[in-house]
């Protein structure tokens, strides 16, 4: 199995990554998204991301520490002695009530975004509890801890800890039992909509990020998003609609998959993420794919005509023999005795090369209308 950065879904999201909300609304809806798509309320309270994609994991630490002021906790699971590269964890311990509005350094960030700055979060290292990153490899220790285990050493005090779980508990019960976003942001499974474009493509392209992929050129066309229950996936297909594009779905392991299937609407719904890089290569494959298509067609019908002009032939020749073979040269009128010769000379020559080698030249026309004179003949003394 290839490592998710060699594929085609792979390329799509590393390059979705570098891109950063236009503003403040845009950043909470793509962060939902990518809570719908890679996140998950943890059982002792908090919050959860996992990802295979290093750049996903980069993207998630900037988009929280901008919303919210804080960094989410980063734990790699090292899977490259199974070929499939790493999966990335990014935990946020618990949910503090200021987790309910963003908070100063959100205000901060966005504001110089806004001012076409990186708010410093560009230099911010995605750095979990043994300071590696979404991009390093956490080897096991000599006592044997794989780079999955917490390394709960550093971590908070008990007490600490103790209080996030409770206002952890505190936020799960003002969410629901069952929530699918941080609080504070937009839910689609809750009824809540994007109206805005920038909204809604930020929206998207994190639910991409989060679980979306889509099939490399040559591969054939299917783009797919997958949600964690048929309300959401609703929501995600008339979003989908609103772009002109014709959605399908199906369950996926207990999940729904709202996928794409033709290039043009694939083409599309990548263009409005973002991701022109890889509409380009979905284009150029296109191109290419048509381009080989065509020529294959003219030499498939070339081949078939020149197929068809060797067996004419044939049957042309052999029809003259027999008749030069029942009535002799002489036997033949003479405006066909010289036709009757250049087919023998030249079986596999077409009738239009033919009336070239005659003297004076015939037509195409005419010399067919011979052809068919000599094989009638042909059939006739046959008869006989």
């Amino acid at each position: 199995m290839p490592l998710i950065r060699d594929t085609f879904s792979g390329q799509v999201k590393d390059e979705l990554a570098r891109l950063w909300p236009a503003d403040a609304g845009a950043l909470a809806w793509e962060l939902a998204g990518l809570c719908l798509g890679c996140g998950s309320p943890r059982p002792g309270g908090g919050w959860r991301w996992r990802t295979e994609s290093a750049a996903t994991a980069r993207l998630l630490v900037r988009l929280v520490r901008a919303r919210y002021g804080v960094v989410p906790r980063l734990v790699v699971d090292r899977r490259g002695r199974l070929g499939r590269g790493n999966v990335y964890e990014l935990w946020l311990d618990a949910l503090p009530d200021s987790l309910d509005e963003p908070g100063p350094a959100a205000g901060a960030a966005g504001e110089s975004l806004a001012a076409g700055g990186s708010g410093g979060l560009g230099s911010t290292p995605a750095t979990g509890p043994g300071g590696a990153g979404p991009g390093e490899d956490r080897r096991p220790s000599a006592h044997g801890e794989t780079a999955h285990d917490e390394a709960g050493r550093g971590g908070r005090p008990p007490r600490a800890a103790d209080r996030d779980a409770a206002a952890a508990g505190r936020n799960a019960a003002r969410a629901g039992s069952s929530y699918h976003v941080l609080p504070g942001l937009p839910d689609p499974a809750a009824g809540q909509r994007p109206l805005r474009r920038r909204d809604r493509e930020a929206f998207l392209r994190g639910l991409f990020l989060g679980s979306g992929s889509v099939t490399g050129p040559g591969h054939g066309y299917h783009a797919e998003l997958v949600l964690p229950e048929t309300a959401a996936a609703a929501r995600v297909a008339r979003e989908l609609r609103r772009w002109g594009l014709r959605p399908g779905r199906a369950r996926r392991r207990g999940r729904i998959g709202v996928y794409l299937k033709e290039a043009d609407q694939i083409a599309e719904f990548l263009g409005r993420l973002g991701a022109h890089q890889a509409v380009l290569a979905l284009e150029n494959h296109r191109v290419v794919k048509g381009v080989r298509n065509r020529v294959n067609r003219l030499v498939n019908a070339e081949t078939a005509n020149l197929r068809k002009a060797v067996d004419a032939g044939l049957r042309q020749v052999e029809a003259i023999r027999r008749l030069v073979e029942a009535v002799g040269w002489d036997g033949l009128p003479p405006s066909l005795r010289e036709v009757a010769r250049m087919r023998l000379e030249h079986p596999s020559a077409s009738l239009r090369d033919l009336g070239q080698m005659l003297d004076p030249p015939l037509s195409k026309s005419a010399v067919g209308h011979r052809i068919r004179r000599l094989q009638a003949l042909a059939a006739r003394h046959g008869e006989r």
